[in-house]
């Protein structure tokens, strides 16, 4: 239990600086000690309140346009995504993702697109990563394809974190009835969820208060290391 409560405090400091890549660091972490069907419901039930508080904090960021669509987006795809992640050995898939991942965030490091030009000309990539993203998300509750998603969108980073939780936490709704319709959500989880949340909230509340003292072009190159690191988390675990 030691390693598990080490693995969320990491995994949600990360969530607070960055915004995501919780879900990808505690299953880089406790992958090789847990089936994705056990794991990936039980980080759910941690992420769903991190999700609200990281929201709430945020709220003067919201912008109702940047989150609605895409969070209906994120639910409708995140239904073939769970059925799969019951029935289907998604090992590769779960490489290419991280392949996928790793470039979009290396891309992220090295083109600095303005606002304008952005949402001008990469909008259409940025819809379509969204719904790739409710897959995975369904899948193994990653929602890390959302951030670049918004980032080809236009969005600067302060607003790419506030508008990602919103979306993020519709997710997670559409999640907890999904597992729970296809038997993935157990008082097991629910247990285990219980125990580890003293260590989420810690981290949360870390890495929210070390964001603070970022600049822009620091949070974004913070949000580029992230998304590469989590990509080598799973190409190493497919390897």
């Amino acid at each position: 239990m030691a390693v598990w409560m080490l693995a969320v405090w990491i995994a949600y400091t990360v969530k607070g600086l960055a915004g995501f890549g919780n879900t990808l660091v505690h299953t880089g972490i406790m992958a090789n000690r847990l089936d994705n069907a056990v794991l990936t419901p039980m980080d759910l039930l941690l992420t769903l309140p991190a999700n609200m508080g990281m929201a709430y904090h945020m709220r003067s960021k919201l912008q109702w346009r940047a989150f609605l669509v895409p969070s209906l987006l994120m639910a409708v795809f995140a239904i073939p995504g769970t059925w799969l992640l019951k029935g289907l050995d998604t090992r590769v898939l779960k490489g290419l993702c991280g392949l996928l991942i790793a470039l979009l965030g290396l891309r992220m490091l090295l083109v600095r697109e303005d606002r304008c030009a952005a949402h001008r000309h990469t909008q259409g990539l940025g819809w379509l990563l969204l719904m790739l993203s409710g897959v995975i998300s369904g899948m193994f509750g990653i929602g890390a394809l959302v951030i670049p998603a918004l980032h080809l969108m236009g969005m600067r980073t302060d607003e790419i974190k506030a508008n990602a939780s919103v979306i993020f936490l519709s997710d997670n709704l559409v999640r907890m009835v999904l597992y729970l319709a296809a038997g993935l959500l157990t008082w097991q989880s629910v247990y285990q969820a219980l125990l580890l949340c003293p260590a989420m909230l810690l981290g949360l509340g870390t890495g929210i208060k070390c964001a603070r003292y970022l600049r822009e072009d620091s949070a974004q190159r913070l949000v580029a290391a992230v998304l590469m690191l989590s990509g080598l988390f799973l190409i190493r675990n497919w390897l």
